[in-house]
C-alpha cells in the first residue's frame, strides 16, 4: 500500500488510478456478460471486487420459488465447491464482507481479462443446472 500511496504523490493525473479502475470496469462487464446478465456501469465505482447475490438472482429470474428451493436444499459453500472442483475457479462468500449470506465475492483485480468471462460463463452453467434439477422436482 505504501507504494500505491507514494506512486499516487506523483501522478497528479491520476492515469494510472484511472487505468486500473477501467481495467476492473471491463472485467466486471466480461464478468456479467459471461452470467449472462445485464450490465450497469458506474463510472463512481473502483470495481476492485464485486458481489454476485444468488438469491436475489433467483428471486428476480424465476421467483420465490426457485429461491426457496435453493435454500432448503442447497448451501452457498455447495456452489462456491463445485466451481473450484469442475473448474479451479475459488471465490469467496460475500458474508464474510458484510455482503449478503449467498452472495459471492469477486475480485476484478487480479486475473487476465478472459478469466472473468470464464468465471461468468461457468458460474451461470452451474446456476442453470439448479434451475434444471428445480424444474424437475415440480
Amino acid at each position: 500500500m505504501a507504494f500505491f500511496c507514494a506512486f499516487s504523490l506523483l501522478d497528479k493525473e491520476n492515469i494510472y488510478k484511472n487505468l486500473t479502475i477501467d481495467i476492473c470496469h471491463k472485467r466486471r462487464k466480461l464478468l456479467f456478460n459471461g452470467l449472462g446478465l445485464p450490465f450497469k456501469d458506474n463510472p463512481n465505482d473502483a470495481a476492485y471486487y464485486t458481489e454476485f447475490d444468488l438469491l436475489e438472482w433467483a428471486t428476480n429470474y424465476y421467483g420465490d420459488a426457485f429461491c426457496n428451493y435453493l435454500q432448503i436444499n442447497y448451501k452457498l459453500v455447495d456452489i462456491l465447491y463445485r466451481l473450484a472442483e469442475e473448474s479451479s475457479i475459488v471465490l469467496l462468500s460475500g458474508g464474510g464482507f458484510q455482503g449478503p449470506e449467498w452472495s459471492i465475492r469477486i475480485s476484478l483485480a487480479n486475473l487476465n481479462d478472459e478469466a472473468y468471462s470464464t468465471i461468468g460463463e461457468v458460474l451461470h452453467k452451474i446456476l442453470n443446472e439448479f434451475v434444471i434439477d428445480w424444474k424437475n422436482s415440480l
